[in-house]
């Protein structure tokens, strides 16, 4: 009898646990976008299309995108009506607009991948994340460089991520020359011949300063030097709270390095998203990743669906 009311009491406490689970609010981070554009049909309907306009620009989608967006908008009033049908419509001439900007990051035996970017992108922390995924998701062998050997705490922290993840790190104290540092890793991943990849870090760059900016063409002369060839991938990091500053980014280091993907970083519910859009309509590198948190699975491949369904 006692242990027929034993097992009517935990019955109960699960139904009543499985409820208050069901009923518990989401707690996924609506997009600043979406938030902005949501309040845009609440209250006074009056001037509707300015008030979509302004939150486009203030999400760093750009001016010429916003203008064409606009003009769509104004033949289909159908948009208008309630922020479903917008972001719906937004979404489908944003779609069009990226169409290209994809691109799969898959390199071969051998490859020597450079990530390059400004200082606070999250530049290392990316490299930690993008070589978790080139070991659960490509199963593949990763080696580190610690280039960055400027910043404090630097190596330290990159040695942190390598132990983690239970790979080779090549590095020297810090305040060694990073050209140094860079030809000997190169050489030793290809003597060795114990990893297929080798992600290279390297200190953030200062784009309006010339000398770090010379600095860094240096370094992918040293790699091409040690390796008998030029990086196979040179990636880009931005930060996706940057806005338009981020572009003044892309054109310095495209004129330097001649980046072959982005990783856009911090793209989590404060980010206003639109930079995406803008960089890609300017300077047509594709987007390898997007970064949202500091967990090693934080980091997932490029994809538009998933892209518009965080903004919207």
């Amino acid at each position: 009898m006692i242990s027929f009311f034993l097992v009517l009491v935990l019955v109960l406490l699960l139904l009543l646990l499985k409820r208050r689970s069901v009923e518990r609010p989401s707690t996924r981070r609506e997009g600043r976008l979406a938030a902005r554009l949501k309040g845009v049909f609440k209250g006074d309907k009056k001037g509707i299309l300015e008030k979509i306009e302004m939150t486009l620009l203030e999400a760093d989608m750009g001016p010429q995108t916003v203008v064409d967006i606009m003009e769509e908008l104004k033949n289909n009033a159908e948009g208008l009506r309630d922020y479903d049908l917008l972001s719906k419509q937004l979404a489908s001439q944003i779609s069009r607009i990226l169409q290209g900007s994809e691109r799969e990051l898959s390199p071969e035996k051998g490859s020597i991948i450079l990530v390059m970017g400004v200082n606070g992108v999250g530049k290392t922390t990316t490299v930690a994340k993008l070589a978790h995924y080139l070991i659960s998701e490509r199963k593949m062998k990763v080696s580190l460089a610690a280039g960055d050997t400027y910043r404090a705490a630097a190596v330290e922290q990159l040695a942190q991520w390598a132990n983690k993840l239970d790979i080779k790190l090549y590095s020297q104290q810090a305040g060694a020359d990073p050209g140094s540092v860079i030809f000997d890793a190169v050489r030793s991943f290809q003597q060795r011949g114990d990893s297929d990849i080798l992600i290279v870090d390297t200190g953030g760059r200062i784009h309006t300063n010339e000398n770090l900016i010379n600095q860094f063409t240096k370094i992918q002369r040293v790699i091409e030097k040690a390796a008998g060839k030029a990086a196979d991938e040179r990636i880009l990091i931005i930060d996706g709270t940057t806005g338009q500053n981020a572009l003044n980014q892309i054109d310095i280091f495209k004129k330097n390095s001649e980046p072959t993907g982005l990783i856009i970083t911090k793209m989590d519910g404060t980010a206003k998203g639109g930079i995406l859009v803008q960089s890609f309509r300017k300077f047509s590198i594709p987007v390898l990743f997007m970064g949202t948190g500091e967990r090693f699975e934080d980091l997932a491949p490029f994809k538009i669906t998933a892209y518009l369904e965080k903004i919207f």
